[in-house]
C-alpha cells in the first residue's frame, strides 16, 4: 500500500511539474506573436504603413495585413519615404508611389531615401539630388554622398593620391564648409556634424565652426544630446592595445566617463554598452552588452552577446545557446524577456508595431506584432 501511494505521489508530481511547464511555455509564447507566417525570402522593416519584401527572386511591398499591394517586379527595394520608395528594374533607379506608379523613372545608377523633400542619385558615376518630381536641383558632381539632414548632406568634392576633400552641401545647392580630412564628415545630427582631422573627431555647427575640438579615437552622432565616444591607447609602434568608450554632451564635456568597451547611441533614454567580464576558470576576458541611462548607471546588466536599440519600448538582443546556435529575443527598459531568444535566429526594431524577424532554423522572413501593443 505505500509503495502504491508512493507511486501516485511520483505520478502526480510529474503531472503537475508538467503542467506547470506547458502553461509558462504558453505563457511565454502568448508574447510571440506571428503578425505575418514567415514567408519571404528577404523583407524590410515597415516605413508608411508598407515593407518591400522578395518573392521568388524579386521585391515588392505589402501592406501590414500580409497582403501583396504591388507586385514582386523590383531587383531592390528601399523603404518608403516622403510618400515614396526606391526600386531598382533594368539595372537602374527610379522611385514608386504607394499605388506602384514611377514618378521619377528609373534612370539612375544609385538613389538613396527621400529627406526633406529632396534624395540623392548618381548620374554618369557622380552624385547628386532631385525633388520629388525628378528634377534635377543638384548637379551630380560629387564622388560620394550622403542624405539630406538637418538642411544639409555631405559630399565628398574631390580626391588626390594622399587626402579626401569633403564638404556639406545645402538644399539649394551651396557647397558648405569643404575641408580636407582623413575621414568622412558625419552628418549632421541635432545641430553637430562629426569633423575628422589627424585621425582624430571632433563636431563642427552649420557654419563650420569647429564647437567640439578633435580629441576623440572615434565618435558618434548625437542623439538625444549625447554622443558617444571612444579613446584609443597605442604602443610605441602606434598599434591599437586597448580602447575605452564613454559619452559628451554639445560642450564636448564628459558627462559619462570612459568606462566601457564600445558605446552605442542613446534611444527611448537608453543606450547599449559593452564591458569585459572575467572567466576566473578560465583566466580570461570576455565581452557582454547592457544597457545605460543617461547617468551612466547601468540598469540593465551586461549579460547579451549583442544589442540594439530600443525602439517602441523593446530592445532585441542576442543571445548564444549552449550548444552554439543563435538566438534573438526582445526585453523591456527593465531588462525583462517579453520575447525570449528561442523563436528567431535574426531580428530588427519594431517600427509601426512590427519588426521584421527571420524563424529560428528557416531562411524565411515574417513579422511579429510588438506585444505591448497587443491590445491596441
Amino acid at each position: 500500500m505505500k509503495k502504491k501511494s508512493f507511486i501516485s505521489i511520483i505520478i502526480t508530481t510529474f503531472v503537475i511539474v508538467n503542467i506547470f511547464n506547458y502553461v509558462s511555455t504558453e505563457a511565454a509564447d502568448s508574447n510571440f506573436i506571428w503578425q505575418i507566417e514567415p514567408r519571404f525570402e528577404d523583407a524590410n522593416n515597415f516605413s508608411e504603413g508598407l515593407a518591400g519584401v522578395k518573392v521568388d527572386g524579386k521585391y515588392g511591398f505589402i501592406n501590414k495585413e500580409g497582403k501583396i499591394v504591388i507586385e514582386p517586379q523590383f531587383e531592390k527595394a528601399g523603404s518608403f519615404s516622403e510618400g515614396l520608395a526606391s526600386v531598382k528594374v533594368g539595372g537602374k533607379y527610379g522611385f514608386i508611389n504607394k499605388e506602384g506608379k514611377f514618378l521619377v523613372k528609373p534612370e539612375f545608377e544609385d538613389a538613396g531615401n527621400f529627406a526633406e523633400g529632396m534624395a540623392r542619385i548618381k548620374a554618369e558615376g557622380k552624385y547628386g539630388f532631385i525633388n520629388k518630381e525628378g528634377k534635377i536641383v543638384i548637379e551630380p558632381q560629387f564622388k560620394d554622398a550622403g542624405d539630406i539632414s538637418d538642411g544639409m548632406a555631405w559630399v565628398d568634392i574631390a580626391k588626390s593620391k594622399s587626402y579626401t576633400v569633403y564638404g556639406h552641401v545645402s538644399k539649394d545647392g551651396k557647397i558648405i564648409i569643404p575641408v580636407r580630412a582623413e575621414s568622412r564628415l558625419g552628418r549632421f545630427s541635432e545641430g553637430l556634424a562629426r569633423i575628422t582631422i589627424n585621425y582624430e573627431t571632433g563636431y563642427i555647427d552649420k557654419e563650420g565652426k569647429i564647437v567640439i575640438h578633435p580629441q576623440f579615437g572615434s565618435s558618434g552622432d548625437f542623439s538625444e544630446g549625447l554622443s558617444h565616444f571612444t579613446i584609443y591607447t597605442h604602443d610605441q609602434n602606434g598599434a591599437t592595445i586597448d580602447f575605452n568608450s564613454g559619452y559628451i554632451n554639445k560642450e564636448g564635456m564628459i558627462v559619462i566617463k570612459t568606462q566601457f568597451k564600445w558605446a552605442y547611441d542613446f534611444s527611448e533614454g537608453l543606450a547599449g554598452v559593452s564591458v569585459n567580464l572575467r572567466n576566473k576558470k578560465l583566466l580570461c576576458d570576455y565581452t557582454r552588452y547592457g544597457y545605460v541611462n543617461k547617468e551612466g548607471k547601468i540598469v540593465i546588466k551586461p549579460e547579451f552577446e549583442e544589442v540594439g536599440n530600443f525602439s517602441e519600448g523593446l530592445a532585441w538582443v542576442k543571445k548564444v545557446s549552449s550548444d552554439g546556435i543563435t538566438y534573438y529575443g526582445y526585453i523591456n527598459k527593465k531588462g525583462k524577456y517579453i520575447i525570449k531568444p528561442e523563436y528567431v535566429d535574426k531580428a530588427g526594431d519594431f517600427r509601426e508595431g512590427m519588426s521584421v524577424v527571420k524563424e529560428a532554423g528557416s531562411s524565411k522572413w515574417g513579422y511579429i506584432k510588438n506585444p505591448l501593443n497587443a491590445g491596441k
